[in-house]
């Protein structure tokens, strides 16, 4: 049976009331609110919310959709009239019929919803505690059945008691409410757990379980025998880290505070731990949908468990042992080559590998599987691959083990390079249970082929053996790839080897072999050039004598990227002039490396908004000047915006430009960059939050 995608989404459509209570509304905008169709916040963030879901590939789309914080009555049924089609089976709203405001929750789903046990399709619990602001909702969970991947899987959700002052409060409710979770469960499974199978829990948990936690909430729940809730139910994140690995590498940050710009993880996939294994599993998850929400969308596959099908589970290379290459008494020190074969009993299911080591690698495999390859602090998006590498051009030490599979292997590999280390995921391309052969080839830089690509800014070891050859000829070959900034600045970028024993060379080569200059000498080798667009050199390096050993190479390059993918947010910390009668309509100038980007406008922005769509309105430029798909935008300088507010009086004030500056070289190789931009008012400025992120690889 096919597997299960399941996405909780937490879209952040507040009633009028609470919109005007947290500031995100103006009271006069409150006012009209109440009026029916009045809503107009809500009803535009619920159409940036529905036209991001339906961007999704027909194929990549959530069989199941739940959503949290559907308040707003306008906004659910524009909910309901754009997603019905795609998704027809739906729970539009869980109330307990008082007046209180209804839970929040909407469920979509391609799956009809099964006949419970007694009847109905849905079974809901109203939760006997809640506290401060949560008091006006209905907090609820509510349960469903479907016949995927299980012949009946019980899907539960729900979201918790928040929390408003520290991440301890209210602590006790949430706990609660997970055990009533429990007895909900209970209502239709039976009493008894051991009876239980394949049901899974999501939602926002509202408990922080990323490593910047202050509380020890997450494992009271997940991690101390005797929890109601965690005894029975494992929190599927953690599943995502790599074998023997006890922190996330990947945080899975789901929540962003629209005040501060810090994120946290506040929304979980649990499945339901069986006695006997044989039980529903995430084989792989991932964040997205970063622009609509101070939520991000959680999204899993769910199938049967199998051998190596999470990245917890996933082959170890290392423990493996090298198949071919590597070294023998008296031979030179070559590049790696591993074989695996992963056999998927389950369909759509995944079989996962683990590199513990970051490098570069090539990966050949058979044509009836689909490979992708994850930094493992980034299981969200898969790596582009560098280059490709036929099995012609494999080094000699390695040959025999392609010789082996040869009818069974691709003619190409993919190459690729990264400087964390790396998780690979593989599916048949049928989608039926099968297998095949993956061979994983580690550069040592023995051969041109094989040479060692360079992470920009990153010191690599020269893999120089002491008192032994590297390869048949002791030269280590690199290798780099300029990209092609989106404004085509020119730029000088180098390559630098320090030595420090002995002496050598280093000479600069580019794809047909020619020399472009070269250095030599004791302590630090240097090759400076002007970098092009999408320029590929070689580096060799020499040493003097085999017992010289320890070098380190690094590129450094003045290019960022802006990651347009992990969301780019504009906040109204406080708008100019008063916060009501009236709403700020600024307009939003953007340059990059003094280049102006973009140009847009709002004509309602009100203190605690985020400017809606403004990473798509930045993604569409970029597109119209050749940049794309890619959603990694390279810049060698500044970004720097203006933001104003145009005086209906035409009395003067001022404008200035605020600058976000790339990495520095030192800088950690992922920051998040945040200014706080002043909007000059008559009566009284305004502060807006302009926030993104930066990297230095694509």
């Amino acid at each position: 049976m096919r597997p299960l995608r399941l996405m909780t989404f937490n879209v952040q459509l507040l009633p009028v009331i609470a919109g005007v209570s947290e500031g995100t509304v103006s009271v006069p905008a409150g006012i009209a609110g109440l009026l029916p169709g009045g809503s107009a916040d809500s009803i535009a963030r619920a159409e940036a919310v529905a036209a991001d879901l339906l961007k999704i590939k027909p194929k990549e789309r959530p069989d199941v959709l739940a959503l949290n914080e559907v308040f707003s009555e306008d906004a659910r049924d524009l909910l309901i009239a754009e997603l019905k089609a795609k998704w027809p089976h739906v729970i539009e709203s869980v109330h307990e019929g008082d007046l209180e405001e209804d839970a929040g929750l909407m469920v979509f789903s391609q799956l009809p919803f099964l006949t419970l046990p007694g009847g109905g399709d849905r079974r809901e619990r109203f939760y006997a505690d809640d506290a401060g602001a949560d008091t006006w909702a209905s907090k609820a969970a509510v349960l469903v059945q479907v016949g995927r991947p299980a012949e009946v899987t019980t899907l539960v959700f729900t979201h918790l008691q928040a929390s408003y002052d520290t991440e301890e409060q209210y602590r006790d409710v949430r706990k609660n409410q997970l055990a009533e979770i429990r007895d909900l469960v209970a209502e239709v499974l039976g009493s008894s757990p051991n009876n239980w199978q394949n049901v899974i829990v999501a939602g926002d948990l509202n408990i922080r379980g990323d490593l910047d936690a202050t509380s020890n909430e997450w494992f009271d729940i997940f991690d101390t025998a005797g929890d109601p809730f965690g005894d029975l139910f494992a929190d599927s994140w953690i599943e995502m880290r790599p074998p023997g690995v006890t922190e996330d590498l990947d945080p899975g940050l789901t929540n962003r505070n629209r005040e501060t710009q810090a994120e946290q993880r506040l929304d979980y996939i649990c499945r339901f731990k069986t006695i006997d294994g044989i039980d529903l599993v995430a084989h792989h998850m991932r964040v997205g949908h970063r622009d609509t929400s101070d939520h991000y969308a959680l999204e899993a596959l769910i199938q049967m468990r199998d051998d190596h099908c999470q990245p917890t589970s996933a082959v170890d290379i290392d423990a493996l042992g090298p198949s071919a290459g590597g070294s023998g008494v008296g031979q030179p020190q070559t590049s790696l080559a591993t074989f695996v074969q992963p056999d998927i009993a389950v369909e759509g299911g995944r079989s996962w590998a683990w590199l513990r080591r970051p490098g570069t690698y090539t990966f050949h495999h058979s044509p009836s599987l689909v490979v992708e390859v994850y930094a493992a602090d980034d299981i969200s998006r898969p790596l582009t691959r560098l280059d490709s590498l036929s099995v012609t051009d494999v080094p000699p030490a390695v040959e025999g083990i392609y010789r082996e599979f040869e009818r069974q292997v691709g003619d190409e590999g993919s190459t690729y390079v990264n400087r964390s280390p790396l998780l690979v995921s593989m599916r048949t391309k049928s989608g039926d249970p099968g297998g095949g052969v993956l061979i994983v080839l580690e550069h040592l830089g023995d051969t041109k082929a094989t040479a060692i690509a360079l992470p920009a800014h990153l010191d690599v070891p020269v893999p120089f053996p002491e008192n032994q050859r590297l390869g048949d000829d002791d030269i280590a070959w690199f290798r780099l790839k300029t990209l092609e900034t989106l404004m085509g600045k020119s730029r000088q970028e180098s390559v630098t080897v320090e030595q420090p024993i002995g002496s050598g060379s280093i000479e600069a080569l580019d794809a047909a072999s020619s020399t472009l200059g070269s250095d030599s000498g004791s302590g630090t080798l240097t090759h400076d050039f002007a970098a092009g667009a999408d320029d590929e050199l070689f580096i060799t390096v020499r040493r003097d004598s085999d017992a010289d050993t320890g070098q380190a190479i690094r590129w450094s390059t003045p290019v960022s990227y802006l990651r347009l993918d992990k969301g780019f947010t504009v906040h109204v910390t406080d708008e100019s002039g008063p916060d009501w009668p009236g709403e700020d309509e600024p307009v939003f100038e953007m340059w990059m490396d003094g280049d102006k980007l973009l140009t847009t406008d709002w004509d309602d922005a009100d203190t605690g908004e985020d400017w809606p769509g403004i990473a798509e309105k930045i993604f569409f430029e970029v597109v119209q000047r050749g940049g794309g798909p890619s959603k990694s935008v390279g810049f060698t300088e500044t970004l720097d915006f203006v933001i104003e507010d145009p005086d209906d009086l035409g009395a003067a004030h001022g404008v200035t430009s605020w600058t976000i500056a790339g990495l520095s070289p030192n800088e950690p190789p992922e920051r998040k960059r945040t200014v706080a931009v002043t909007v000059f008012d008559t009566i009284s400025d305004g502060t807006y939050t302009v926030s993104c992120t930066l990297s230095r690889d694509p």
